[in-house]
C-alpha cells in the first residue's frame, strides 16, 4: 500500500544511477541485482546508514561496487569525492614509496647474500 508521505520504492537521486536503470533489464537477475544494490548504496549515501549493520552493509556495497560508489559520490557529495581522490591519491604515493623501499632493501640483501656467497667459496 502506497501512502501519500511515504513512496513504495526508492526514487534515484543520481543520473548514474538512472543511466545503469536504463541500460538494465528487469528480466535479468544479475542486472535487478546490481541495480537494488546501487538504490540501497545511493541511499546509504544521501540518508546514511541508520546503524553499525547498515555501516558494514554500506561498506561491503562500496568495495563491491566500488566505480559505481564514486561516480554516485561524485554526483551527489561533490566535496566528500573530492577527499576521496586526494586519499587514493596519498595511498598510491604511499604504495610507490613502499615498493621502491621493498626494491631497495631486497636489492641490499642480495647484494649480501651475494658476498657471503662469494666468501664460502662459491661462483658468480
Amino acid at each position: 500500500m502506497v501512502t501519500k508521505d511515504k513512496k513504495e520504492f526508492y526514487e534515484p537521486k543520481s543520473n548514474f544511477v538512472k543511466t545503469v536503470i536504463k541500460s538494465s533489464s528487469f528480466s535479468n537477475k544479475d542486472d535487478r541485482k546490481k541495480v537494488n544494490d546501487l538504490l540501497v548504496l545511493e541511499r546509504f549515501v544521501s540518508e546514511g546508514a541508520k546503524d553499525f549493520q547498515s555501516s558494514i552493509y554500506k561498506k561491503s556495497l562500496e568495495r563491491i561496487y566500488s566505480n559505481e560508489y564514486k561516480e554516485i559520490i561524485k554526483e551527489l557529495k561533490p566535496e566528500e569525492y573530492k577527499k576521496i581522490q586526494e586519499e587514493e591519491a596519498r595511498q598510491r604515493i604511499e604504495r610507490k614509496k613502499s615498493d621502491i623501499e621493498y626494491q631497495k632493501e631486497n636489492a641490499e640483501r642480495e647484494n649480501r647474500y651475494k658476498e657471503w656467497w662469494l666468501r664460502k667459496g662459491g661462483n658468480e
